[in-house]
């Protein structure tokens, strides 16, 4: 209910005024009194005129109007003549004092009904009591009256006269509530514009005229922060908005405004504004526009949301994701050629298919292979080379080149690895050819058997920097094929009466590289073996990622499995260590008379026993040890075919952690093992939308691990990281299956909790804190005691948005190692 502030006048009996308003019926008045409170805003002013015409032109003494606040009755307005005194002084006033339930009352008595009702009855009774008249003015209610007093005159008051000062109270009502709703739109407009200066972001209105730019009227004072410019500027300068708009993204801005404009409707666009500092910054633009009656745009307001890491996160997977597609496009072209190169028995077709596939694997423009014959190389293919230098290409191309020569050609053997020159400078030494021009980037991979290079190639391009070091292990992977498709085809050459097996194991080499899941690819592994080689029972160990033991990782033929797989050996053992250092099967004729045979785990049924290295790229990745029931089960033929065997396991194991690794470092931080930070975001995407969809919350932790860079400075890095993945450890043990947990980067962890409100992401935060305070980490022989801060927030229900959480509980984690460390906040 509007309020206003109280007010009293009063003139002469004989005013100039008084004989001009006197010849004017109550109506008009009314009406002039509606047309200046409706012009003009001063209530005080206006109300008082209004007022004095009303008294003067019913000619009596006091006018007054009074307003019901809360059960009482309060003088708002009053006019009197010099004659008389004002309400509260007069005899009623002091009767009935102003507030008081008295003076409600006989106000309420004396109350007029509507128009309608102004029976003749009523008119009769009315003449028979006191000439004051109070008018109800009903805003919502009845708000109050207009009270009308003769004072000591009496006067009839007609129908006529009543039903116009029911018209001059109608007007007041109107007034009153024109007034409330004015301050309440002040009010709104107020907190609005607040509100607007708190949040973090530019909000701006803007006037728009036929044939110019929008001109700023108002930008909330964050502009500055974001931009560097004063608010006051844009005023003074109405291009600067344009200015700052980035060159290559004004003519997607004009043609989304243009469309809003069209449909009449407002826009979102993304854009980048340049800073005082000449920075361009990523914003979201969302603005509204209004329309004039001839539906012209007038005005536009709109927000300008700072985007910039978002936009930096989205470049970064974008990236990745294009890695990871091109490493993954790599692998399924390294298993189709595998099987390719696989189903070769003549050495001779195993370059022109190499060359081949390798186009469909690692995009290049031109290829060559060659042979080692002695000290030199000798090309034996090329692909690409025609279309580049046409009938030029036997001219230029050498047949053979000395190794010594060539830098790249020498390293790579000596060293058995591949090699990438991503950038070839003009006149580089290290192409193993006499020619230079078109290659901008190179890329070459030996090719051993038994530890001796038999062969290399390389591919070449004319794009600076296509070639990347990521190729390194897909090289390899190729080179370790081909070197066992030469092995095979060599096997099938000179040993034709052992046919039989070198099909189940053209055929086995077939299935392993095309299965590229492990635990399936094992199990492949001993299903052909058993073509190879009769056993009794088998077991496959690999190397740990450290290398000083082994694990059991498949084993079949054995009454108590769970004695030995899954179980670490020391890569110590006698056996094992032959095996390792000499790269070739170790046969025992009978285990029962070799004291070098340890009996652990299930092995009382051994008797005859071979040792098969797993090698790859002549480093040695495992062991598989074949068993028989039989002494004297194995010989040297039996060997050679189980190291082949062994070797193609060794290739498709290679290529199944390849593919094993790219899919858990897209997904999983390859230190702790918890999630990554950019599979965690797209991960809380999908939470959160499921929450929102649900009406349920989340909360979010961030923790930081105290003083781990001194940690680090004290103990040594290795030791920071045994650090980083017991906590981490830690963690997971003590969260629910739903909870998530990621390293968001260093020593900083984040926990997303759903269905958890603050006050029970709390609680979890506390039991976290606690029992890692309690736990004593053993690093290389020393017990270091370690702590955390933790950060906890809610999600917003409103805007149900990610970023704002974190940015919330990053603050807090930031207050707790204010406040001393070890603590939740």
């Amino acid at each position: 209910m509007a309020e206003f502030t109280s007010f009293s006048f009063s003139k002469p009996a004989s005013h100039p005024t008084d004989e001009i308003i006197l010849g004017i019926p109550i109506h008009r008045v009314v009406m002039l009194a509606a047309a200046n409170l409706l012009r003009s805003t001063n209530w005080d002013e206006n109300i008082e005129n209004t007022l004095e015409a009303l008294a003067i032109t019913s000619r009596i003494d006091r006018v007054c109007l009074f307003q019901k606040v809360e059960g009482t009755t309060r003088l708002v307005g009053e006019w009197h003549s010099y004659q008389v005194p004002c309400f509260k002084d007069s005899a009623i006033g002091k009767d009935l004092p102003i507030g008081s339930m008295e003076l409600t009352t006989f106000l309420e008595k004396h109350s007029i009904p509507s128009t309608r009702d102004l029976s003749a009855k009523w008119m009769e009774s009315q003449r028979k009591t006191s000439s004051l008249i109070a008018i109800p003015i009903d805003n919502d209610g009845t708000w109050g009256w207009l009270i009308l007093d003769p004072c000591q005159k009496k006067k009839k008051w007609s129908r006529k006269e009543l039903e116009e000062l029911r018209d001059a109270s109608d007007l007041i009502s109107a007034v009153i509530d024109r007034s409330r709703r004015a301050g309440e739109i002040i009010s709104s407009e107020f907190r609005l514009r607040t509100l607007f200066e708190q949040i973090p972001a530019i909000v701006y209105t803007a006037e728009i005229s036929e044939g110019r730019h929008p001109q700023i009227t108002w930008v909330s004072p964050q502009v500055e922060d974001f931009l560097g410019w004063p608010q006051e500027v844009y005023k003074t300068n109405p291009d600067l908005w344009l200015q700052q708009i980035y060159p290559d993204d004004r003519l997607r801005v004009q043609l989304s405004m243009n469309t809003a404009i069209q449909a009449k409707s407002g826009f979102s666009v993304e854009c980048r504004l340049i800073t005082k500092t000449g920075v361009p910054i990523w914003f979201r633009h969302d603005a509204s526009l209004r329309f004039d009656s001839l539906g012209h745009p007038h005005f536009i307001q709109g927000v300008l949301q700072e985007i910039q890491q978002h936009k930096t996160i989205e470049a970064e997977l974008n990236r990745v994701y294009h890695e990871e597609h091109l490493q993954r496009l790599m692998v399924e072209g390294l298993t189709v050629t595998s099987s390719a190169l696989a189903s070769i028995m003549d050495p001779e077709k195993i370059p022109d298919l190499l060359l081949q596939e390798l186009s469909h694997i690692l995009p290049h423009d031109t290829a060559t292979f060659w042979f080692v014959e002695g000290d030199e190389l000798v090309l034996s293919r090329t692909r690409g080379y025609g279309l580049m230098l046409g009938e030029h290409t036997d001219r230029i191309l050498p047949k053979r080149v000395k190794i010594q020569r060539s830098n790249s050609m020498r390293t790579m053997l000596e060293n058995g690895r591949p090699m990438i020159v991503s950038n070839v400078g003009p006149g580089s030494d290290q192409l193993p050819h006499a020619f230079g021009n078109h290659v901008h980037s190179w890329a070459g991979a030996p090719i051993f058997i038994r530890g001796k290079p038999i062969a290399l190639f390389t591919i070449e391009s004319r794009e600076s920097g296509r070639f990347s070091e990521n190729w390194s292990g897909i090289l390899s992977a190729i080179c370790s094929q081909v070197s066992m498709s030469f092995q095979n085809a060599q096997l099938f050459k000179t040993e034709q009466r052992m046919r039989a097996r070198a099909e189940m194991l053209q055929k086995a080499t077939a299935a392993l590289t095309a299965e590229l899941e492990l635990s399936q690819l094992l199990e492949l592994v001993m299903d052909y073996l058993g073509g190879v080689v009769e056993y009794d029972s088998v077991c496959l160990f690999l190397f740990e990622e450290e290398g000083t033991c082994l694990r059991a990782v498949a084993g079949r033929g054995f009454n108590q499995p769970k004695k030995i797989l899954g179980k670490q050996f020391t890569a110590e053992d006698v056996l094992f260590s032959i095996v390792f250092n000499q790269k070739t099967p170790l046969i025992l004729r009978d285990a029962w008379e070799d004291p070098r045979f340890e009996r652990w785990g299930d092995a009382d049924h051994v008797r005859g026993w071979m040792g098969v290295p797993l090698i790859l790229r002549d480093k040695v990745i495992g062991v598989m040890t074949v068993d028989s029931r039989k002494p004297d089960a194995f010989d040297e033929e039996t060997a050679r075919f189980a190291q082949a065997f062994a070797n193609q396991a060794a290739s498709a194991i290679q290529i199944s952690r390849l593919l094993t690794e790219a899919q858990s470092n897209a997904v999983h931080d390859p230190l702790t093992g918890t999630y990554n930070r950019r599979y965690f975001f797209g991960l809380a995407a999908k939470l959160i939308a499921q929450a929102a969809e649900q009406k349920q919350t989340v909360s979010a932790v961030m923790i930081d691990i105290d003083n781990y860079k001194q940690v680090n400075d004290t103990y040594g890095h290795l030791s920071g990281d045994q650090i980083l993945k017991v906590v981490s450890q830690h963690f997971l043990g003590q969260l629910k299956s739903r909870d998530i947990l990621a390293r968001f980067g260093g020593d900083e962890f984040v926990i997303l909790l759903p269905g958890q409100d603050y006050h029970q992401a709390e609680r979890v935060a506390e039991c976290l804190r606690l029992t890692l305070e309690k736990t004593a980490i053993v690093s290389n022989e020393i017990r270091v005691s370690v702590t955390a801060s933790f950060g906890v927030a809610e999600i917003d229900p409103n805007s149900m948005d990610l970023d704002d959480m974190l940015n919330r509980a990053d603050q807090a984690l930031y207050r707790s190692k204010n406040n001393g460390r070890n603590i939740v906040s």
